[in-house]
């Protein structure tokens, strides 16, 4: 029982570590977090992602509003461990950005895609 006890110790101080909490996160944090990215991952993966492994276009605010905190952009940063996010420029004149979720298969056509300002890798 010690042993199994040490590990899921372990996997938590991992996870916090990652997160980059190690000091200011508990493990009574993790599940808000966890269910935080959930709610992020649903809004960007829309029906559209499930058929073509690309998803809608959303932006800061939409993330953090569906993430119900202001770190939101930071859960949306968790998901690079599974995904691409595409962020694109809205409005050339102003700092607004809209960003998207690819499955790491899904490979773009320069031909057919808007001009990428960066893509951030998982």
């Amino acid at each position: 029982m010690k042993k199994r006890e040490g590990h899921w110790h372990d996997e938590v101080t991992r996870e916090i570590a990652r997160l980059g909490g190690q000091g200011i996160l508990y493990p009574r944090d993790l599940p808000s977090l966890h269910a935080a990215v959930h709610k992020v991952f649903r809004l960007m993966a829309d029906r559209q992602f499930q058929n073509t492994g690309v998803g809608c276009w959303c932006t800061r605010s939409e993330i953090e509003k569906a993430a119900g905190q202001l770190e939101g952009m930071r859960r949306m940063r968790d998901l690079r461990r599974w995904f691409h996010i595409d962020c694109e420029r809205r409005n050339r004149d102003k700092r607004e950005f809209v960003y998207r979720l690819r499955h790491r298969s899904v490979r773009l056509d320069g031909d057919n895609e808007p001009e990428q300002i960066s893509i951030y890798h998982f």
